[in-house]
């Protein structure tokens, strides 16, 4: 029993021991604090609670009445704590360095060093969620595709912006674990990168500068070359997405409107095709040529693709509309060949009416006489001016020699019959001079005045008949293209005389002149003219 109660005094006698010790250390730890303790940044330990406190509070007010960023994708919004439901307990902080204490651990701490101690802070759910969602409205964006700027030959990258969405709940967790220690939180947010990142703009923009703004870029059109310089060019580029490429583009419609201020040919009418006559006065198709518009509509392309070019040129594109008469058209004509042609020498020369036979062979030549027509050398080279290159030359009026406007077109009026006369049409007018003249067929030949002498013939066969006339060596040529269709022959009564009079003096005579035409080697036209020419008794070298 004694030895019991001797056990139990000495147990008591320890556990006494025991509680004066954690009584006197509490004691100590509510006095001063712990060394190496620090509470938000501040070190405390070594001091005394009173000093300690007083710096607690104090940063736990700066904090309270202070403001951090919450930030987002590089982003950032500027809220006070106070207005986010953030309030740091200075009392419960300094609670927690050096208050009273049950728990030994803590105790432990508190004598022997408690490191950083995180602040007691106090969060209004409510308010927190209010300022996140404000701050959401000022950080969430829409994304925006990087892209590229051009003015005066120079690409520059412009950086894009991804597409932010806060996410309010976790972020909340994300304050409650971060505020006050850091002034600039991140919060959790869903960031999704442009379609067009900033590497792709920076990619175009390199090849702009460094190969379309490199030289020059020409655009070429049948009747038309235009060079852009890259600070010209420049002025119509711009750039565009595709996806999530960046594309260069070039604005057709203001391309159009500066070539057609360049040059008004870059667009022309329609010409409908015909028949032109060579050097060699052969007969050929001109193919004529089509309206051509410019087609805006692929402009830009046809610029960007010869700006990004080796030889950097490229066509000009169009809209054509056909020619009302093509060329496969005129082909199936009925101008197969020369079925007549007759020239007659300048023989005497004279400049005056040589200009002005070769003047009325301009206004003949390219003349259709359709079948059932009738021409008129008349009507195709009147009038007689000068101001459709007329002269001045010498002719026959009423038996005189004297110079009239037009002087010397009756070789032209004698050329144009015999080539009609070979050609089997009908002879519907002609008057034969009233003296003859070596140079002429003598009894088939045709003298012209204007109003009074008339050369025509009616295109009696089924095919077209095309007029070409012009001067060739010293010769004027009436050539009569068409389809083959009569066979001509042709005699005299008699031919004209050798021996002249005294001097210049010239005999009359008379001439019938006979002409035979065939039809598939039917004879169709049997035809007598008779012709009584005068004697003269000087030289004339006119008409």
């Amino acid at each position: 029993m004694r030895r019991d109660r001797h056990r139990r005094a000495k147990v008591a006698v320890g556990l006494a021991s025991l509680v004066v010790l954690y009584v006197g250390a509490q004691a100590l730890a509510t006095v001063r604090v712990a060394p190496q303790t620090e509470v938000m940044g501040i070190t405390i330990g070594g001091l005394s609670t009173a000093d300690a406190r007083s710096l607690v509070t104090e940063a736990a007010v700066a904090a309270n009445e202070g403001t951090f960023a919450m930030t987002a994708a590089g982003w950032e919004y500027t809220v006070a704590a106070a207005e986010a439901g953030l309030v740091v307990d200075a009392d419960a902080t300094m609670a927690r360095a050096a208050g009273f204490t049950l728990d030994p651990a803590r105790l432990w701490q508190q004598l022997a060093g408690a490191g950083e101690i995180e602040p007691v802070t106090v969060v209004v759910s409510s308010e927190l969620d209010g300022a996140l969602k404000q701050a959401a409205q000022a950080l969430d964006r829409e994304a925006v595709n990087a892209s590229v700027v051009i003015h005066e030959a120079r690409a520059t990258a412009v950086a894009g912006q991804p597409a932010v969405r806060v996410n309010v709940e976790e972020s909340a967790q994300v304050i409650e674990q971060n505020w006050p220690a850091s002034d600039v939180i991140e919060l959790t947010a869903q960031v999704v990168a442009p379609d067009v990142v900033t590497e792709e703009a920076e990619r175009l923009a390199r090849n702009v500068n460094d190969y379309v703004f490199a030289e020059p870029v020409t655009l070429t059109g049948p009747h038309v070359t235009m060079v852009f310089t890259p600070t010209q060019l420049s002025e119509f580029l711009s750039v565009d997405v595709d996806g999530a490429s960046l594309v260069l583009r070039a604005d057709g419609e203001a391309l159009s409107t500066e070539l057609l201020a360049r040059d008004s040919r870059v667009i022309n009418s329609a010409r409908d095709a015909s028949i032109v006559f060579d050097k060699d006065h052969m007969l050929q198709v001109d193919p004529g040529q089509p309206a051509r518009v410019i087609d805006e509509a692929t402009l830009g392309d046809a610029m960007v693709l010869a700006a990004t070019s080796l030889s950097r040129v490229g066509a000009i594109p169009y809209i054509e509309t056909p020619p009302a008469v093509t060329a496969e058209e005129v082909s199936a004509l009925d101008f197969v060949e020369r079925i007549s042609s007759f020239s007659t020498s300048f023989t005497p020369r004279g400049w005056a009416r040589e200009r002005n036979i070769a003047q009325a062979a301009e206004y003949i030549s390219g003349i259709i006489v359709k079948p059932g027509e009738t021409f008129s050398i008349n009507s195709s080279i009147t009038p007689i001016t000068r101001a459709r290159g007329y002269v001045d030359a010498g002719a026959i009026v009423n038996g005189e020699h004297v110079d009239v406007p037009g002087g010397g077109l009756s070789q032209m009026g004698t050329t144009m019959y015999n080539a009609a006369y070979w050609a089997g049409v009908d002879l519907v007018e002609h008057k034969p001079h009233s003296e003859w003249f070596a140079r002429y067929p003598a009894g088939r030949e045709a003298t012209l005045f204007i109003g009074v002498h008339d050369v025509k013939w009616k295109n009696d066969t089924p095919y077209a008949i095309l007029i070409n006339s012009y001067v060739d060596n010293a010769r004027i040529y009436v050539d009569l293209w068409s389809t083959p269709y009569y066979e001509v022959q042709a005699s005299s009564s008699t031919t004209p005389p050798t021996r002249w009079g005294l001097g210049c003096a010239k005999p009359g005579f008379s001439i019938t002149d006979y002409r035979k035409v065939y039809l598939d080697g039917k004879l169709i036209k049997d035809e007598s003219r008779r012709w009584s020419y005068r004697t003269v008794d000087f030289c004339s070298i006119e008409d």
